[in-house]
């Protein structure tokens, strides 16, 4: 074989390397990247997706929340208002003492309404948890507020109070019990989300830029759907709190009227 041979078949397996080099350079650099940003788009898409229904989702959370809160602005007014009521009340018994005997029937009403609007004040603050409304009910029922009662209405008042008290507060450790056990429930849901989370950010994929977006996003939702929860949890069992406390006062206060 001649050395022009020799050169000619070296030239050739030299441009078939450097065929294949372009080649794997072509991939890596055009048809690669190409791929990467078409999967890239896809899952862009894809949590975009997402996004727009977790926001719907804190957008129906958050209506509650303010209907919730103006249900409670509600009974805030109306203790006042009641509050100023019986505030009127108190300071128009001073113009009525020399008919007192004539005007008691009307002015029961206004004492036994001053009981309830100072029972909603004062009692409605941990009495419940430290299992003390009866005591706070009576306080009440003993203070210089209510002393124009006569003795039989007041009689009638404390038996009232050892009737209601333990009812009202059977009922408040029924929805304490269900409080207690849906936010174990959620605490351990949080608790969760977060080992999960933890977890996630310890994985390979957690090294990607991209990925790693998309995983503390999905970790953040995830906890902001619990906090949401449990905020609608507290605000439910405070709502239920008042109710069984108010429904309370007006059995106490028509029973002492009646």
């Amino acid at each position: 074989m001649s050395k022009i041979d020799i050169w000619s078949a070296r030239a050739a397996n030299f441009s078939q390397i450097g065929v294949l080099a372009l080649a794997a350079f072509g991939y890596f650099y055009t048809v690669l990247p190409v791929y990467q940003k078409s999967l890239l788009d896809e899952e862009i898409a894809k949590k975009t997706l997402e996004l727009e229904k977790k926001d719907k989702q804190i957008s129906e959370f958050n209506k509650i929340l303010a209907e919730r809160g103006a249900e409670l602005k509600k009974l805030s007014d109306d203790a006042s208002k009641a509050k100023a009521e019986a505030n009127s009340a108190k300071q128009n018994l001073k113009t009525m003492q020399g008919k007192y005997s004539k005007q008691y029937s009307e002015l029961r009403i206004h004492l036994f309404s001053q009981f309830m609007s100072l029972a909603r004040q004062q009692c409605s603050d941990g009495k419940m948890e430290k299992n003390k409304i009866t005591e706070c009910f009576n306080n009440i029922a003993n203070s210089a507020d209510l002393k124009e009662l006569n003795a039989l209405d007041m009689t009638k008042l404390k038996r009232s109070i050892q009737i209601e008290a333990p009812k009202l507060m059977n009922n408040y450790y029924k929805i304490k019990q269900q409080f207690d056990t849906s936010m174990q429930s959620i605490k351990s849901e949080i608790i969760a989300i977060e080992t999960e989370c933890q977890n996630n950010r310890t994985k390979k994929d957690y090294e990607d830029s991209i990925k790693k977006i998309t995983i503390d996003y999905e970790c953040d939702m995830k906890k902001s759907k619990s906090d949401t929860k449990k905020y609608k949890l507290e605000i439910d069992f405070l709502f239920g709190k008042e109710e069984i406390l108010s429904k309370s006062l007006e059995n106490i206060a028509n029973m002492a009227v009646n």
